[in-house]
C-alpha cells in the first residue's frame, strides 16, 4: 500500500510531506511548491472507498466549472485520492446552499419535509452556527463589494450546478461551498476569491429526479462517471 505521505514529483524524487491540516475526510499536506498543496480524501470509519469517490466527484464537478469561468483550487489529480490544488487562504466561514427543506430545517420551521424551494436559500456559517451579511462586512472579513461578487459567483454556479444534475435525472437538495482567497503568482498578479474545498459527499443530498430517493455517494458517482 502506497504510503499517503509520500509523493513522487515529476522527476522521480521522493520526500516526506509535512501534514498542514486534517479533518474527519480530508488531510491537507505540503507540496514541494509553496503555492499548491495536496489533499488527501480518506475514507470515514466503516465506509471503505469514499475518499477515491469523493476524489472523482470533485475532479469532475470543478472540471465542469472551468467550462463556465468560475475560479477553483482544483489544479490536478494526483491518484486515487490525491488532488493537487491552490494553496488558497480560506474565508472565515462556509455556505449552505439549500434546495430542499430537510428534516432539521422543516422540524425548525414548521415546514412540510421534503419542499422544493422556489429559488435557493444560500446559508452562510461559522462552525455550526449561522450568520448573515452583516456579521460578514460588520467584522471585516470581506467588503461589500467582495460579498456581493461571492454572492453573484455562488449564484452563477449554483444555476450551472441545478442544470448539470438534472442532465442526469438527479435534483439538488443541498452541498456546501467554501471560499478562499488566492494571493496569485506575484505583485502584478492580482489576488482573487475561488471556490475551495467544497462539496463533499457526507454534506450533500442529491435525489433521484423521478422517485425522490435520496442517493447514495456511490449512485451519485455511478450517474456522472459512467
Amino acid at each position: 500500500m502506497l504510503d499517503p505521505q509520500i509523493i513522487r514529483t515529476d522527476k522521480g524524487l521522493k520526500f516526506k510531506k509535512k501534514v498542514i491540516s486534517k479533518n474527519d475526510t480530508r488531510i491537507f499536506y505540503e507540496s514541494s511548491d509553496p503555492r499548491h498543496m495536496i489533499v488527501h480524501f480518506s475514507d470515514p470509519e466503516n465506509d471503505f472507498g469514499r475518499g477515491a469517490m469523493q476524489n472523482r466527484f470533485n475532479e469532475f464537478l470543478y472540471q465542469k466549472l472551468t467550462c463556465i469561468g468560475i475560479d477553483h483550487h482544483f489544479v490536478r489529480t494526483l491518484n486515487m485520492k490525491e488532488q493537487l490544488v491552490l494553496n488558497a487562504d480560506p474565508l472565515q466561514f462556509y455556505v449552505i446552499v439549500r434546495h430542499i427543506l430537510t428534516d432539521e430545517l422543516s422540524d425548525k420551521f414548521g415546514v412540510m419535509k421534503g419542499l422544493s424551494l422556489p429559488t435557493c436559500i444560500p446559508e452562510f456559517y461559522v462552525g455550526s452556527q449561522m450568520i448573515t451579511k452583516e456579521h460578514i462586512t460588520t467584522f471585516g472579513w470581506l467588503s461589500k463589494d467582495d460579498l456581493s461578487d461571492i454572492c453573484d459567483t455562488l449564484q452563477r454556479m449554483n444555476d450551472f450546478l441545478i442544470g448539470l444534475f438534472l442532465g442526469f435525472k438527479m435534483r439538488l437538495g443541498h452541498y456546501q461551498v467554501q471560499f478562499g482567497y488566492d494571493e496569485g503568482l506575484d505583485f502584478f498578479d492580482h489576488g482573487k476569491f475561488i471556490v475551495i474545498d467544497s462539496f463533499d459527499l457526507g454534506k450533500t443530498a442529491i435525489f433521484d429526479d423521478e422517485t425522490g430517493a435520496l442517493l447514495t455517494p456511490n449512485e451519485i458517482i455511478t450517474r456522472l462517471i459512467h
